[in-house]
């Protein structure tokens, strides 16, 4: 996988990712105007004048990000209209559509007297798009893997501060709110802010994000070394998810569908295997190979994620499900570093280790 490392202005940042990734950003681009054209039936033209219905909100609120793209655009030799729609994917295709998303699978735990606070999931999607990913380093001061061209995905901070995502299919957007892959960047540039408040970084970001929106449906599950917050967001709400007692600690599980009510929210649908896999994960994290009463560890984390039960739909998917686990990820908030493991879990993948 493609390393980046980018400082500077935003529109240098953008300009370096741009430019060092320009094939992977190029492929991105190709990859979603086939997407586009199969999945919503919209070609690019029209894609991009969809994606400009967010630029006001951007501009007045979030202009550094305007910026960053810019840089991105420059870099890679492409329009900024092409990259600002690539950053706004999520809310041109499945906000309009709401069709079976990606296949994701997230786990949070904490245990304050084990001094544990782990963050992970598995990201699956389309397997034509994993050559398209790249870790990306701003700053020193946040690091993600993400599909080349979009500026926030998952990953964490220096501060402290991991993120992941769960995509869900619900109708419905809002053009003045923060799209979803762009609040995943914002969450990380806060936790600077809010570290230097002292403890509660994870409480206070959330709190920011529920503030300002998210303009389209995904679960944002965010942590520090204290607690994770998992928020269902749609366009017109967000709900905090429920903690669950496992293990001795704090433990947050999601896949790719509401588990809280969200009235008023038109569902589309999911893949029916979201159901399973959350209740396999939480199953896997109770039962534990040290038994129910020993800590949960990062490895053993990482032996969830690569788990084939009901194969190929399962946590760890396989290509003949329609969707494939692109990478793993497992952060130690505590430490603040993470483990990626590229491709399948499990598989002898290039494996990567983050550390802001």
């Amino acid at each position: 996988m493609l390393q980046v490392t980018a400082t500077g202005t935003p529109y240098e940042i953008g300009h370096t990712h741009g430019s060092q990734a320009k094939e992977q950003v190029h492929g991105s681009v190709a990859f979603y105007r086939g997407f586009f054209e199969a999945k919503a039936k919209m070609d690019w033209a029209s894609v991009e004048e969809e994606g400009k219905k967010w630029r006001p909100f951007l501009e007045d609120n979030f202009p550094q990000y305007v910026e960053e793209l810019k840089g991105v655009a420059d870099g890679a030799g492409l329009s900024f209209e092409t990259i600002f729609a690539l950053n706004i994917r999520t809310e041109i295709a499945f906000g309009r559509q709401a069709q079976p998303t990606d296949g994701c699978t997230a786990f949070a735990y904490h245990n304050a007297e084990a001094h544990t606070a782990i963050l992970a999931q598995n990201w699956d999607w389309v397997w034509e798009q994993g050559a398209n990913l790249i870790n990306l380093t701003i700053r020193r001061a946040l690091s993600i893997i993400t599909e080349a061209g979009i500026i926030g995905k998952i990953g964490l901070s220096s501060a402290g501060l991991g993120v992941c995502l769960n995509a869900i299919a619900a109708l419905g957007v809002s053009y003045n709110k923060l799209p979803v892959h762009l609040a995943l960047r914002a969450v990380l540039d806060w936790s600077h802010e809010e570290r230097a408040k002292g403890p509660g970084v994870a409480q206070r970001v959330a709190e920011r994000l529920t503030k300002v929106g998210v303009a389209s449906a995904g679960h944002i599950l965010i942590s520090d070394e204290l607690v994770a917050i998992g928020l269902e967001a749609s366009s017109i709400d967000i709900v905090p998810v429920k903690h669950v007692a496992l293990r001795g600690g704090d433990a947050l599980v999601h896949s790719n569908h509401y588990v809280e009510e969200h009235p008023g929210v038109q569902l589309g649908q999911a893949w029916e295997d979201t159901y399973d896999r959350l209740v396999r994960i939480e199953q896997l994290a109770r039962e534990g190979k040290a038994g129910a009463d020993g800590l949960v560890t990062a490895n053993e984390v990482a032996t969830f994620l690569q788990d084939e039960d009901k194969w190929p739909v399962s946590i760890c998917r396989h290509r003949q499900s329609g969707g494939e686990t692109l990478f793993s990820i497992v952060m130690d908030l505590e430490k603040r570093n993470a483990r990626v493991e590229v491709g399948i879990p499990g598989k002898g993948g290039e494996v990567l280790h983050l550390q802001p």
